[in-house]
């Protein structure tokens, strides 16, 4: 079963690599552009908000931005998961 999904894996790749065009990644980091919009909590990037950054839509802090989502919902599923009813009594798991 391990070969299958390598295999599976492998041609995936390979048929990934033919449809690359190096065009796409100019520019790789866009620049950074204000906010748009009414500039109301919901289209304000998270940086903006902390006063780190007004141009937080692209560019490094959009990246900083980006990742500080990801990583806040990741640890945030962590703990609800690890904090849940089951985990603190013992559970059947």
């Amino acid at each position: 079963m391990t070969m299958v999904k390598l295999v599976a894996i492998g041609i995936f790749l390979a048929i990934g690599v033919t449809h690359i065009d190096a065009a796409d990644w100019s520019p790789f980091i866009p620049a950074s552009q204000p906010v748009g919009g009414n500039g109301d909590m919901w289209e304000q990037p998270l940086l903006g908000r902390a006063g780190l950054g007004a141009d937080a839509t692209f560019g490094m802090a959009g990246i900083l931005t980006g990742g500080a989502i990801i990583f806040g919902a990741y640890s945030g599923f962590d703990i609800m998961a690890s904090n849940g009813p089951s985990a603190q009594q013992g559970g059947h798991g």
